[in-house]
């Protein structure tokens, strides 16, 4: 249960957090530019698209589905932002900066990123729920696309649940341990 806990408060964080430093790691350096009105974005959908080349159909549908799912990322990310204080905001402001500056991925950020925001429990109960409905809003993103795509271009789509990085198998990964857990004392 703690495990499964601990999962969602992970993906919470990750969902929280991504977006402004990836979208600070793009941005120039030094140069901080006015709101300017752009097109709806969804992040998420950007990066599956990446590498895959779409026909002017195909383009026609995605930005359909942009404009379908952008308000509703977006509403959730007024949402996360409604629960922090201004303090935290700013905290969250200044780690993504050191982190961008120290050229840290996101994923090794996260952890200093969200310790700096000191959340309360309710904080983090509230950002558990967003994060569940942020995964629902990506899988029904995910089902629609995958209808506009062909076989071969939805074989190019990053797979889901892959985590990069450390493989969890070896000496000091989790799982059954040899000779530790309970043992049935016998009688000699």
């Amino acid at each position: 249960m703690r495990r499964c806990a601990n999962g969602v408060i992970g993906l919470m964080l990750l969902a929280l957090l991504g977006a402004p430093l990836s979208a600070a790691q793009k941005g120039e350096k030094g140069k901080r530019r006015g709101k300017r009105p752009r097109p709806a974005q969804v992040q998420v959908l950007n990066q599956w698209l990446k590498d895959i080349e779409l026909s002017d159909e195909q383009k026609a549908k995605v930005d359909e589905l942009r404009k379908e799912f952008a308000p509703k990322f977006a509403a959730l990310r007024k949402e996360q932002n409604e629960i922090l204080t201004p303090e935290q905001k700013k905290a969250r402001r200044d780690a993504l900066r050191k982190a961008k500056q120290e050229g840290k991925s996101f994923r090794e950020a996260a952890k200093e990123i969200a310790k700096s925001m000191n959340l309360t429990d309710e904080q983090k109960e509230k950002m558990a729920e967003i994060a569940k409905k942020r995964k629902e809003l990506t899988a029904e993103l995910r089902e629609k696309l995958l209808t506009i795509l062909t076989d071969e271009q939805k074989a190019k789509l990053p797979k889901r649940g892959v985590r990069r990085g450390k493989k969890a198998a070896g000496p000091g990964a989790p799982g059954k341990k040899k000779g530790k857990g309970r043992r049935k004392k016998t009688e000699s």
